[in-house]
C-alpha cells in the first residue's frame, strides 16, 4: 500500500511540472510594441510652426497705377499717376513700394502778391495687402499704403516754385477686384480712402488732401 501511494505521488508531481501556463498572443504584442498613437504624437510635437506654409512660393510684379480723387482747396476731381513694385508670398501676401503724384493741374488758392500757381502733390511708402483666391479668374485684394508725402506750389511753366514746401504723413486703405487676364498680366479696379495729417501748406489743410478715390492697376510679373 505504501509503495502504491509513493508511485502515485511521483506521477502527480511529474505531471504538474511538465505543464506550462498559456500566454495570450495579443497580450504579448501589446507589451512588446508601443502604442501607435504615442509615436504619432511624438512626431507631431517636433514639427515647427511658421507663419508661412513651406515651401514658400515667391512672386514679383511691377504695375502702373491710376487714381481719381478730389484734391485741392476747391475739391476738384483730379488724376494721380503712380507705380508699384511688389513681392508676393505664397500667392496671398503682398509687400510692395508705391509712389503717386498729382497729374492734373490744380489751381493753388489765392496767395499774397502771387498769382497763377498750381498745386503739386507727391506721396509714397510701404504697401501691404492680402490676396484671396488669387488663382481664381476674379479675386479680391485688400491692403493699405502707409507713407509720407510733400505738397508745394509752382508756376504752370515749371520755371519757379513758391518758397514753401510742406511734408505730411498719410495712410490709404483700399479694396479692389482683380482679374487674371493672362499668365503674367492682371488688372484691377478698386476704391480707397486717403487720410492725411500734418498738412500745413499756406491755403491748405488735412481735409484738402484727404478723401475717397477710385483706382486702376495693371500688374505685370510672375505670380
Amino acid at each position: 500500500m505504501k509503495i502504491f501511494i509513493s508511485v502515485f505521488t511521483l506521477l502527480l508531481i511529474s505531471t504538474l511540472s511538465s505543464q506550462q501556463i498559456p500566454v495570450d498572443a495579443d497580450t504579448t504584442a501589446n507589451i512588446k510594441s508601443p502604442p501607435e498613437n504615442s509615436l504619432q504624437q511624438a512626431g507631431q510635437q517636433t514639427v515647427e510652426k511658421t507663419l508661412l506654409e513651406t515651401p514658400v512660393h515667391h512672386g514679383i510684379y511691377g504695375a502702373p497705377v491710376l487714381k481719381s480723387a478730389r484734391i485741392g482747396p476747391d475739391g476738384v476731381n483730379s488724376l494721380l499717376a503712380g507705380a508699384q513694385i511688389g513681392w508676393i508670398l505664397n500667392k496671398k501676401y503682398v509687400i510692395a513700394f508705391s509712389v503717386n503724384g498729382l497729374a492734373s493741374r490744380v489751381k493753388a488758392p489765392p496767395l499774397p502778391r502771387v498769382e497763377g500757381l498750381i498745386l503739386i502733390v507727391n506721396y509714397g511708402g510701404l504697401y501691404l495687402s492680402y490676396l484671396r483666391n488669387s488663382n481664381s479668374l476674379i479675386h479680391f485684394e485688400a491692403g493699405s499704403l502707409v507713407g509720407i508725402g510733400q505738397a508745394f506750389y509752382r508756376d504752370e511753366e515749371y520755371k519757379a516754385r513758391y518758397n514753401q514746401i510742406d511734408a505730411f504723413i498719410m495712410i490709404e486703405p483700399e479694396i479692389r477686384i482683380m482679374l487674371n487676364v493672362m499668365p503674367g498680366f492682371r488688372m484691377g479696379a478698386g476704391l480707397s480712402y486717403r487720410y492725411t495729417r500734418r498738412v500745413d501748406l499756406l491755403g491748405l489743410s488735412d481735409k484738402n488732401l484727404s478723401g475717397v478715390g477710385a483706382n486702376l492697376i495693371f500688374k505685370i510679373g510672375r505670380f
